[in-house]
């Protein structure tokens, strides 16, 4: 867990899911504080265990988890007006594929940038 408080993610989860609507990431990030994991570093290093750990903050409800996951990558597409597939978005995360999770996100940050 030290590691994970030196290191600082390029995508931060919690601050886009606050800009999105406050205090959506605050409140989520707290949750996975209190597993006792930071969620912007899981997402990106760890995305099947964020995704574990997802449901639990779900109270177990893996179907809200994915719901949520779509969500956000519906969120992505909207922003940036690239188009994040939501089911294989989710797939990836839930699946661990951290190298698909990658390539979509920084694919969201250059069209992001003016």
């Amino acid at each position: 867990m030290s590691s994970e408080k030196k290191r600082r993610p390029a995508f931060r989860l919690s601050k886009y899911l606050d800009s999105l609507s406050y205090p959506v990431g605050t409140a989520m990030s707290v949750n996975f504080k209190r597993l006792g994991r930071d969620m912007d570093l899981l997402f990106l290093e760890e995305p099947a265990e964020f995704y574990r750990l997802l449901i639990e903050v779900y109270s177990g409800d893996e179907e809200s988890a994915i719901f949520f996951l779509r969500l956000l990558a519906g969120s992505l597409t909207e922003k940036t007006g690239l188009y994040v597939d939501p089911v294989e978005f989710a797939e990836a995360i839930r699946k661990g594929d951290k190298a698909k999770l990658h390539r979509i996100l920084e694919a969201v940050t250059r069209a992001q940038r003016p």
